[in-house]
């Protein structure tokens, strides 16, 4: 890895950590979190998909997704999940595409 990259890599974490920050501001019932506050499964791998949306489309793409945005701020994990597929991203990476879906709605990897 060179140095850009990891000047890259340390910028996509930080604008990850915005936007999760940004997301986390939804209502308490929508958390997903266990009575003792540790995150589940499914929170780590919406935080996984949202870094690798960002990642894959900058911040500007990644907020084109705005129903998919909305979704996520209000805990519709289904929605999320489905908005994600509905794309021409997802047409020309629907491996990529199923994979983060599916991280929002189970938390699971492939």
């Amino acid at each position: 890895m060179t140095i850009g990259e990891q000047s890259i890599g340390a910028v996509v974490l930080l604008v990850a950590g915005v936007v999760l920050s940004w997301l986390r501001q939804r209502p308490v019932k929508a958390a997903r979190k266990r009575a003792d506050g540790a995150a589940t499964a499914a929170q780590a791998g919406e935080q996984a998909a949202i870094i690798s949306m960002l990642f894959n489309l900058g911040l500007a793409g990644f907020l084109g997704f705005r129903n998919m945005v909305q979704a996520l701020r209000e805990g519709r994990w289904e929605i999320a999940a489905d908005d994600s597929l509905d794309s021409e991203r997802a047409r020309q990476l629907p491996n990529r595409a199923a994979e983060e879906a599916k991280l929002i709605l189970t938390g699971e990897w492939s």
